[in-house]
C-alpha cells in the first residue's frame, strides 16, 4: 500500500476538489540548477483592472521525477519584472503517469525562486490510479477565498518545482504534464524601477508629441 507524503494544508478550495494547498513550509535552496520557464513553455501576460492574467502554456512535455526537492527534479524560473503577487490559479492539464505511479502523486509549487513555495497544485488529487486524465478548474480559482495566503514575490523571480508526492523508482520520471497543457495565475505585477523610468518617458514623448 502506498503512503503519500503528508503536506500540511493552508487551506482547501472546495470548489477545485483539494487540488490546491498553501505552504509546506519548505525552503528552497540557494544554489540547485534552474532553468529558465521559457524554454518549455510560452507565458502571455494580460493586464487590466490593475491584476494581470499570466498564462502559461506547455510547448512539451514535463517530467515529474522524485520527491520535492530532490535535485532530479524540474525545477523553472521567470522573471515578472518586478515584486509580484499571486492571487488565483485555474489550470486545463493532462497528466500520464509511468509505471505504477498514480496521477494524484503529480504536483508542481509555486514561489519566489531562494524562498519558501506558497502554493501547491496537484490537478489528480483523489485519483489513485495510473494513467492518462485531463483535469480542469472550470476557471480561476481565489487562494485567499479559500484559506491560502497570497504568494508574495519580492524579487518577481516566480520559481516552480515539478515534483512527486510519492517516488516509485527513485531517479527515474514517474510522470509527464503533457504538451499544451495551461496553468493561468491572477496576479498583481509591479514595474521594476527601469521599467517605470520607460513607461514615464514614454508618456513624456505622448503629450510633446500632441
Amino acid at each position: 500500500m502506498k503512503t503519500l507524503a503528508i503536506f500540511a494544508v493552508a487551506g482547501i478550495a472546495a470548489a477545485a476538489s483539494a487540488q490546491i494547498s498553501g505552504s509546506a513550509g519548505t525552503t528552497n535552496p540557494t544554489n540547485e540548477n534552474v532553468i529558465n520557464l521559457a524554454d518549455f513553455a510560452n507565458i502571455s501576460i494580460q493586464r487590466g483592472g490593475g491584476n494581470a492574467t499570466v498564462t502559461i502554456e506547455f510547448t512539451g512535455d514535463v517530467e515529474s521525477w522524485d520527491f520535492e526537492l530532490d535535485s532530479s527534479n524540474v525545477v523553472a524560473v521567470f522573471d515578472m519584472g518586478g515584486p509580484a503577487t499571486i492571487h488565483g490559479i485555474g489550470w486545463d492539464v493532462t497528466l500520464s503517469t509511468v509505471g505504477a505511479s498514480w496521477l494524484t502523486e503529480a504536483y508542481v509549487n509555486f514561489g519566489e525562486l531562494g524562498g519558501t513555495p506558497g502554493l501547491y497544485l496537484h490537478p489528480g488529487a483523489g485519483t489513485n490510479s495510473p494513467g492518462t486524465a485531463s483535469y480542469s478548474s472550470g476557471g480561476i480559482i481565489d487562494l485567499t477565498d479559500n484559506g491560502i495566503p497570497d504568494v508574495v514575490m519580492a524579487s518577481g523571480m516566480l520559481r516552480l518545482e515539478f515534483f512527486e508526492s510519492f517516488d516509485d523508482v527513485a531517479d527515474a520520471v514517474d510522470a509527464y504534464w503533457r504538451a499544451g497543457s495551461t496553468i493561468t495565475l491572477d496576479m498583481t505585477l509591479v514595474p521594476a524601477p527601469g521599467a517605470l523610468a520607460l513607461l514615464g518617458l514614454g508618456g513624456l514623448a505622448i503629450r510633446r508629441r500632441r
